[in-house]
């Protein structure tokens, strides 16, 4: 693994980063100054850059004193050098499991949260992650919405025999212009980058139109869309064995790509919270979003740190 390290200033807390470098894969850490046995482990939406997660975890690194790893999925890299086969929705879950239990080796308490897709994936890692104190899934994306029309218009661009691959090429062709004119052609295909910070902009005209990393995304994109767990809605049968909390955040809004009432319809127990979080919509592209879900991840997990008694995993 290489690794490329940086110290910064966060507040009146000194940050250390360090982004790893697998082959096929990179983990962005985050911690403070001070050591902890407490660790958040963060898994990302599609496409799985780790990039875009350095400011939510910087921040809730920052008021957990606790590091926070954001486990990248495998076939995305910054710079990448070569492209890599498509590796679908199953693949990333094992990825995760395998990165996950090397990361919390020696941890005394764990929170897992996951992002849109990665909310699926946190509710594999549940089963087989000790010490699991807290789980969250923000904005998740957990479920099938066919009669949404977004979901199941990207649903059909998705099901195109090769359209991974065309896309790839249209991002090599991409990558060819300004990039004052490839924001406005991204804009056209429905990526609008003008609502994102400047770092979250620059990552998705200069990586994300990487033909690698874009031929990933939507390659990923596809296997989610028909993956059994996603068109039957996840297992939560296991959940009596659970004694850590597993909190929702989603977004109060009505244009949500899938609606979360929909999502959660199946989820809801007694055991099983929801928050509803200021314009997360823009998570993690927007710094005013990601400093708020970090706020209200505090919010969930903190509590659980200081009280909650630790489990070992269910296997």
């Amino acid at each position: 693994l290489a690794a490329c390290a940086s110290v910064l200033a966060c507040g009146a807390v000194r940050m250390s980063s360090e982004t790893v470098r697998g082959r096929d894969f990179e983990v962005l850490k985050v911690s403070p100054a001070t050591a902890s046995q407490r660790k958040v482990i963060l898994i990302p939406g599609n496409p799985g850059l780790v990039e875009y997660y350095r400011e939510v975890g910087t921040e809730l690194s920052r008021l957990l004193a606790a590091p926070v790893v954001v486990v990248g999925y495998r076939g995305f890299l910054m710079e990448p050098e070569r492209a890599w086969p498509s590796f679908d929705l199953e693949a990333q879950i094992a990825h995760a499991r395998r990165v996950v239990n090397e990361e919390c080796r020696g941890a005394d308490a764990v929170a897992l949260v996951g992002h849109s897709i990665g909310a699926l994936v946190v509710l594999d890692l549940l089963r087989t992650t000790a010490n699991v104190r807290a789980a969250a899934a923000l904005m998740p994306f957990v479920a099938a919405n066919d009669a949404d029309p977004s979901y199941s218009r990207k649903k059909a661009i998705a099901g195109v025999p090769g359209v991974a691959a065309v896309l790839a090429v249209l991002a090599a062709c991409l990558r060819r212009l300004p990039t004052a004119l490839r924001a406005r052609v991204l804009a056209l295909l429905g990526f609008a980058t003008d609502h994102m910070s400047p770092s979250a902009r620059a990552l998705t005209l200069d990586q994300m139109t990487a033909p690698a990393n874009f031929h990933q995304y939507v390659a990923m994109g596809a296997s989610e869309f028909r993956s059994p767990r996603i068109l039957n809605g996840p297992d939560l049968s296991w959940r009596a064995d659970f004694r850590a909390t597993l909190a929702f955040v989603y977004a109060d809004r009505p244009d949500i790509w899938v609606r979360e009432a929909d999502k959660l319809a199946n989820l809801r127990a007694p055991d099983l919270e929801t928050h509803v979080a200021p314009a997360p919509h823009d998570f993690p592209t927007s710094l005013d979003a990601s400093l708020a879900c970090a706020q209200i991840l505090r919010d969930i997990i903190k509590p659980r740190f200081d009280a909650a008694p630790p489990r070992a995993a269910l296997r």
